[in-house]
């Protein structure tokens, strides 16, 4: 008697847990999909590089592999 008990409880915490486990991915899928939604319809990438950066450039700042450049 005992036993069929705990074999229950042990059940439905496996249940419990499953259905966690697919709630959880679902919202990271969610996510993941919302913060992917400006990349794919947006109307540009932003640049976070230096060398594609129109503000950066703005400001003479450059990268360091075209400073080497110049200082040779």
């Amino acid at each position: 008697m005992k036993v069929s008990f705990l074999r229950k409880k042990i059940n439905r915490s496996i249940a419990f847990m499953l259905k966690m486990f697919i709630i959880t991915v679902f919202l990271v899928a969610f996510g993941v999909a919302l913060l992917s939604v400006r990349l794919f319809w947006g109307k540009h990438f932003v640049h976070t590089d230096i060398k594609g950066n129109k503000a950066m450039e703005e400001r003479g700042i450059k990268c360091a592999v075209e400073q080497e450049l110049e200082n040779q």
